[in-house]
C-alpha cells in the first residue's frame, strides 16, 4: 500500500506543480484580450461596402412603402420609414454599438471570474488547513488522492476554459466584422431577420465564458 501511495505521488508531482502555473497564469487571456481590441478597426474596412448596401436597401425600402401608400390614396406612415435610417446610423457608428454591447456583457464575465476564483481560494484554504492538521492527518492517502484529484479537475478545467476562450473570441472578431453588411442587409425586406440572428448568435457566443466560469466553480 505505501509503495503505491509512493508512486501515486511521483506520477501526479507534475500534473500538481502545472495546475498551479496553468491555473494562476492569465497571460493568455490577456492576449486574446488584447488581439480582439487590436482586430476590432478591421470592421471600419466593412462600414463603407454596408453604407452602400443599406443606401441603396433604404431607397428601395422607403420608396416602395411611399408608393404603396400613395396608391392606396392613404397617408404616409413617416415612422414605419425610421429602420432604414436607424440602421443607417448604427452602420455608421458600428464601433461604438460593439463597445455598447460589450458594456453591458462585461460586467457577467467579471462576476463570474470573481465567482470561480473565489471559490477556487477557498477550497485550496481548506486542503492547507486539512494539510495543516495532524502529521498523521498530512501522510494520509486518502487526504493526498483527494487533493490530486481536485488539482486534476481544475487542471483540465483550465485547459477547457482556455480553447473555449480562444474559439470564443475568434468568433466574436468574425461576427464583428461582418457585423456592418449583416445591418445593411437587414433593412432588405426578407432580410430583416438578420439583424435578430446576428444579434443573439453574438451574445450566445460572448456567454461562453460566463458559463465555463460557472462551471469552474461548481467543480471547485
Amino acid at each position: 500500500m505505501k509503495q503505491c501511495v509512493v508512486v501515486l505521488c511521483v506520477l501526479l508531482f507534475p500534473v500538481l506543480a502545472n495546475s498551479q502555473g496553468i491555473s494562476n497564469g492569465t497571460s493568455l487571456q490577456s492576449v486574446l484580450d488584447q488581439l480582439y481590441r487590436d482586430m476590432m478597426p478591421l470592421c471600419k474596412g466593412l462600414i463603407g461596402t454596408a453604407r452602400l448596401v443599406g443606401g441603396f436597401g433604404a431607397l428601395w425600402y422607403i420608396g416602395l412603402r411611399v408608393w404603396r401608400h400613395i396608391a392606396a390614396a392613404e397617408p404616409v406612415d413617416v415612422y414605419g420609414l425610421l429602420r432604414p435610417f436607424v440602421l443607417g446610423f448604427c452602420i455608421l457608428i458600428f464601433p461604438s454599438v460593439i463597445d455598447l454591447i460589450n458594456g453591458i456583457l462585461q460586467p457577467v464575465v467579471k462576476a463570474t471570474a470573481v465567482m470561480e476564483s473565489g471559490t477556487t481560494d477557498a477550497m485550496r484554504a481548506y486542503f492547507r488547513q486539512q494539510r495543516g492538521g495532524s502529521f498523521m492527518e498530512a501522510l494520509s492517502p486518502i487526504n493526498w488522492i483527494r487533493e490530486a484529484f481536485r488539482e486534476l479537475l481544475e487542471l483540465v478545467y483550465q485547459g477547457v476554459a482556455l480553447i473555449i476562450n480562444v474559439i470564443r473570441t475568434f468568433y466574436l472578431i468574425v461576427l464583428a466584422i461582418i457585423g456592418p453588411i449583416v445591418f445593411g442587409l437587414s433593412i432588405y425586406d426578407g432580410f430583416q431577420h438578420l439583424i435578430t440572428v446576428w444579434l443573439a448568435r453574438y451574445i450566445n457566443v460572448f456567454l461562453w465564458l460566463p458559463v465555463a466560469n460557472i462551471f469552474g466553480a461548481i467543480i471547485a
